[in-house]
């Protein structure tokens, strides 16, 4: 049943349901990642993690508008604490993508809170300066 409605959130905030309500596209991103970090199948938990950080930053990285930066963040925020999804997040230039959000949002604390909170997850990888000075973050 929890593959069903993961499936179900995924097509909500898939490409083709754009013409939804932004509110719709939001709210099913957020859930999904809650979700997806607190799924009890572990094989799948990664694999559905990499779809949904894969989605969002391919459409931060195409300027799509539909993604808030706080919607981002903390859905960021959800699916970093699955442990392994560190080095995907970091390869596809995660880091980069944290920092711009929080370099365009400086005066709004929720937002830095939720990028800090993803930075924070990030640290407890042991690999991390290693993959972080790989991806080339300044």
């Amino acid at each position: 049943r929890s593959k069903d409605v993961i499936k179900m959130l995924q097509r909500l905030t898939s490409v083709k349901e754009r013409h939804m309500n932004p509110v719709i596209i939001y709210s099913a991103t957020r859930v999904l990642s809650a979700i997806i970090s607190d799924f009890d199948i572990k094989t799948s938990k990664l694999e559905d993690a990499k779809i949904l950080v894969g989605f969002l930053i391919n459409s931060f990285n195409k300027g799509e508008s539909s993604f808030s930066d706080y919607i981002l963040a903390v859905s960021f925020s959800h699916v970093l604490l699955i442990p392994g999804l560190y080095s995907y997040f970091l390869s596809h230039k995660g880091c980069q993508i944290l920092i711009s959000i929080m370099s365009r949002n400086t005066k709004d604390l929720q937002i830095t809170y939720y990028c800090l909170l993803c930075l924070w997850s990030l640290s407890y990888e042991s690999d991390m300066i290693e993959l972080a000075s790989s991806s080339s973050v300044s």
